[in-house]
């Protein structure tokens, strides 16, 4: 049985670096397939690369959010700043 290095909660050895295999007797599994153990270790890599490319989405989303709004400060900051000048030079 194998699942993901995420979800394995360190049960079984690791192999791969990325997922997690653990021997069974046919009758645990039942009960080893409804805790999201697969028989197949393809399908528990695709779903160790699933899951590190969402959690590394998430992290590239956060911080395209942070920049977005840094920006967003910077720009309104520097649209003060600029009508502050502006009416300075009117008030000249």
């Amino acid at each position: 049985m194998f699942k993901p290095k995420s979800e394995a909660n360190g049960e079984g050895a690791l192999v791969w670096g990325k997922i997690h295999q653990k021997e069974i007797s046919r009758d645990e599994l039942d009960q080893h397939v409804s805790d999201g153990w697969v028989t197949s270790a393809h399908e528990a890599l695709l779903a160790a690369d699933i899951r590190k490319a969402e959690d590394d989405n998430a992290d590239l989303k956060a911080q395209i959010a942070d920049a977005d709004q840094k920006i967003d400060l910077r720009t309104k900051e520097g649209r003060a700043l600029k009508a502050q000048q502006d009416a300075a030079k009117v008030a000249e």
